[in-house]
């Protein structure tokens, strides 16, 4: 009888199993902890986005801080999230796909397996743990892995979940049930019942996903944001281009207006005294800047940073 793949002497294991889903793309975005766009931490209120796309929830009183962690990172990560944890009611640090901001990715899960792994380093038996939920409003379907077992070093965790032909929400999460310090790395969430090792993506391809759901521009260089034009001697409009085109409509934080400049007829400088924006869509949004005066309505501007504290925040979490 004819072979395909293996040599005959060779068993497919679910060694060798793993072995050939090695490939298989992962599903979460900044599943290696990599990307921290909103700086190092520390991050301690629920609802907080930590290493990009990674939320805390506090339970109760709980409390959660994560920080952005060198010297604890699964080798051979520079980062990895340090978890430092006071138990009161369940907690975690989760990443959700839902039809607000995913819908073709929801959509293609629907009736699939998934399989979701982690690697979890921690000195507490029982203090964490992994899970797969599934939604569509309510709870659908709940899969948990095994406990760490406290021994200090990295163990991998993992569980599968078949998707609800309803779901409209999937959350991959790290449960936190005792009080401890815990280091998470190296995710993944896959297709199919076997769980696979991490395979990280280029680094130019990590940062455009996470760049999808949120965007900085500046933080801590000088920066030209573009051209606009004047509509009165004290206010004008400039255009900004996002990065990566949203998941959906973003909200503009703007650090501080007084970190930002535009420019008059002659090129001299004018303080901005105030500067906001509001998204036209998800690839572009609209800066209002106010200044004192010195502006001709109808004349050319340019729009800038005053110093590398100039600071624009692009959020289109859902």
């Amino acid at each position: 009888m004819p072979t395909v793949g293996w040599a005959d002497a060779e068993l497919i294991t679910p060694t060798r199993l793993n072995d050939l889903d090695a490939g298989r793309h992962n599903l979460l975005v900044n599943g290696g902890f990599e990307v921290w766009q909103r700086g190092a931490g520390p991050f301690n209120t629920t609802n907080d986005y930590t290493a990009d796309r990674w939320v805390i929830f506090e339970g109760g009183t709980s409390n959660v801080q994560v920080d952005r962690n060198t010297a604890q990172a699964d080798t051979p990560s520079q980062y990895c999230a340090a978890i430092v944890y006071t138990h009161n009611t369940l907690s975690s640090l989760f990443q959700r796909f839902a039809i607000s901001t995913d819908a073709a990715s929801v959509h293609q899960l629907r009736g699939k397996q998934i399989s979701f792994s982690c690697r979890i380093r921690t000195s507490t038996a029982s203090a964490c743990r992994i899970r797969l939920e599934d939604y569509d409003g309510t709870n659908l379907g709940t899969a948990n892995s095994s406990y760490h077992t406290g021994g200090g070093g990295y163990e991998t965790l993992y569980v599968t979940l078949t998707v609800q032909t309803d779901a409209t929400r999937i959350e991959a999460t790290i449960l936190l049930e005792a009080t401890a310090t815990i280091y998470a790395d190296n995710a993944m969430l896959v297709v199919g019942s076997v769980p696979t090792a991490y395979v990280p993506m280029h680094q130019a391809d990590e940062l455009a996903r996470c760049q999808r759901y949120f965007e900085v521009r500046g933080a801590g260089v000088s920066f030209g944001i573009g051209v606009g034009q004047a509509i009165s001697t004290t206010s004008a409009r400039a255009f900004l281009n996002f990065l990566v085109e949203k998941a959906v409509s973003p909200t503009i934080t703007v650090n501080n207006p007084t970190n930002f400049f535009t420019t008059d007829a002659t090129n001299a400088e004018l303080a901005c005294t105030a500067l906001t924006g509001s998204a036209e869509g998800l690839a572009s949004t609209t800066l209002v800047v106010t200044v004192a005066s010195g502006l001709v309505a109808g004349n050319a501007t340019r729009l800038k940073s005053n110093n590398a504290n100039a600071t624009i925040y692009i959020e289109a979490n859902p």
